[in-house]
């Protein structure tokens, strides 16, 4: 998408588009919970697979509006000959940039979930209830970052700027960290899980989307999809694997954190 709109336009489009994402969010926490309440972990599957078969009806459709010419499309251009997604990447400084804070911001993001739902796991052992708690959770986490794309989004990148509207995300992964030091217990980090989330959703997602604008047409596609996919994936891994070393090293901390999120599991609902 960020190659069909001029950057004028795609402030609009990408704000739209983004909300209509966390709509979809929002639909889908309230879907996951009715279907557990009513039958179970395992009623959830066949709603899940009906979603991700109107997904793919729907990118069919966008991809055939692509082709055929419809929308404000621009002409296609290869990637320049003779370099790889990653040699163009590695060349340019600011797709180095933007591949960095994607990278970190992902890892960051695998260590604060993973620490939510350890301690979620721990506070509500029954599968039933666990899943309620998780869609309820995302759920509310689409309505807010509904009301943040709808009232702050725009006012945000105006007044801010770019740069600090995109850094609203990783400041928010840092007093999450901090916070999840000082007090580890499920209420704080599933607090503070809830911001990181709603903030990805909205300012993050709005600006970080613009970030692409000074790329160059031909450099675009390769180094979007390297950077979105694949390195996300990797910050995914990163984190991931960072988890499991400190497990690893320091048993303790998991048994640690079950216990403080017992504790605090008092203030929320079952």
């Amino acid at each position: 998408m960020s190659e069909r709109f001029d950057p004028r336009a795609a402030r609009r489009a990408f704000g739209r588009i983004a909300g209509a994402a966390t709509l979809g969010g929002l639909a889908g926490g309230l879907l996951a919970e009715r279907a557990a309440a009513r039958a179970g972990v395992a009623g959830t599957l066949p709603l899940l697979a009906g979603v991700h078969f109107l997904i793919a009806a729907g990118v069919r459709s966008v991809g055939s509006g692509a082709r055929s010419g419809k929308g404000p499309d621009r002409p296609h251009e290869a990637t320049p000959a003779g370099r790889s997604p990653l040699q163009i990447v590695l060349h340019e400084r600011y797709l180095r940039t933007v591949a960095g804070l994607v990278l970190v911001g992902s890892a960051g993001a695998a260590i604060l979930d993973y620490l939510f739902k350890a301690a979620a796991a721990a506070a509500y052992p029954d599968a039933p209830s666990l899943v309620r708690l998780f869609a309820a959770f995302y759920a509310a986490c689409g309505l807010l970052t509904f009301l943040v794309q709808a009232l702050a989004a725009r006012v945000t990148l105006e007044r801010l700027g770019l740069s600090r509207t995109v850094a609203s995300m990783p400041l928010a992964l840092l007093a999450a960290g901090a916070g999840a030091l000082l007090a580890p217990g499920l209420l704080v980090i599933g607090g503070l899980r809830g911001v990181e989330t709603v903030l990805r959703g909205s300012l993050y997602r709005v600006g970080y989307e613009l970030l692409y604008n000074p790329v160059p047409r031909r450099r675009k596609p390769a180094s979007k999809a390297l950077i979105d996919v694949g390195l996300e994936r990797i910050g995914d891994v990163a984190g991931g694997g960072f988890v499991r070393l400190v497990l690893a090293l320091v048993p303790q901390a998991a048994t640690g954190a079950s216990r403080s999120a017992t504790s605090a599991a008092g203030p929320w609902p079952r």
